[in-house]
């Protein structure tokens, strides 16, 4: 046995567990990208009793796959993350219905008052993408501070509203 006679390699499926493990982003840019571009009325189709049955996540799954829309699913109990898994694991497509043309950026938004709750509850998802990514830099559109005060801008112009400045 030389020195290079063998090499042991580490197997495929503890690369993929460390990558995902470890990174801020578990899932592939596009997903998020994709899951972000939804609005309200986006219609979208799950795949019926898609998780393993007896566990908590099949229990909310149930509940919230009968939606039809991305706000139904949000009323019925999905999570942002939830969209954005069960669209990477092809539990969920999107069927029919108005997106956006780029993913939500709430410091790009003029008029926050025409946003939705289901707007807002995306839009503090990609806060804490920001936040996580932590890759932005001062005044750019992923610093999550300049995302932060975006968000507090946005639910402010929901409360009441108003346009906030």
């Amino acid at each position: 046995f030389g020195s290079l006679a063998f090499v042991p390699r580490r197997p495929e499926f503890l690369s993929l567990y460390h990558t995902r493990r470890f990174n801020a982003m578990a899932y592939k840019p596009e997903s998020y990208s994709e899951v972000l571009r939804w609005l309200e009325d986006t219609e979208i189709e799950y795949v019926p009793h898609g998780k393993k049955a007896g566990t908590k996540s099949y229990d909310r799954y149930e509940k919230y796959s009968q939606a039809k829309t991305v706000a139904a699913a949000l009323e019925f109990g999905s999570k942002p993350l939830d969209l954005v898994h069960d669209f990477e694991k092809r539990l969920l497509k999107r069927v029919a219905g108005p997106v956006r043309d780029e993913p939500l950026n709430l410091i790009a938004v003029e008029d926050t008052t025409t946003l939705t709750k289901t707007d807002l509850i995306i839009g503090a998802f990609a806060y804490q993408l920001a936040k996580r990514e932590k890759g932005g830099e001062a005044g750019d559109d992923k610093d999550p501070e300049k995302v932060r005060q975006a968000l507090r801008k946005a639910k402010l112009s929901a409360k009441f509203g108003v346009k906030v400045e």
